[in-house]
């Protein structure tokens, strides 16, 4: 089933409104799930429902996790997230290997991806 997972996203309930016209749930974290598994976030937090809260703290990094999403929705979730307001850092995909990170590890990670690949460019 198709899921995205958003933690700390600027104008989620624009993506949620994009999602839900492809049938993709949304789940929303926060601070408190740090340390739950991506897996477990799956399986334990409640899909968004309208009216629910979507917290965002402009100091904190963000997320978006693709969990078995189509190309054909992908392409259209990533323009959308290119024409909106919202200033995601970071977009992953679950795999085999990430299910069973931490959030934070998931962060961590994307933010060291991040730092080689600056660095790469500088090189050049």
């Amino acid at each position: 089933m198709e899921k995205l997972i958003l933690h700390n996203v600027n104008s989620a309930e624009r993506i949620i409104k994009a999602a839900a016209n492809m049938r993709i749930k949304c789940i929303i974290t926060g601070k408190d799930d740090y340390e739950m598994t991506l897996d477990n976030v799956l399986c334990m937090k409640k899909d968004y429902k309208s009216g629910d809260p979507c917290d965002y703290n402009s100091n904190e990094r963000s997320l978006i996790v693709f969990c078995d999403v189509t190309d054909k929705h992908m392409d259209k979730l990533l323009f959308e997230l290119r024409n909106s307001d919202s200033n995601v850092d970071y977009k992953a995909c679950l795999t085999a290997v990430n299910r069973k990170w931490k959030l934070s590890m998931m962060l961590n990670q994307m933010e060291r991806e991040k730092l080689s690949y600056m660095r790469q460019i500088e090189k050049k």
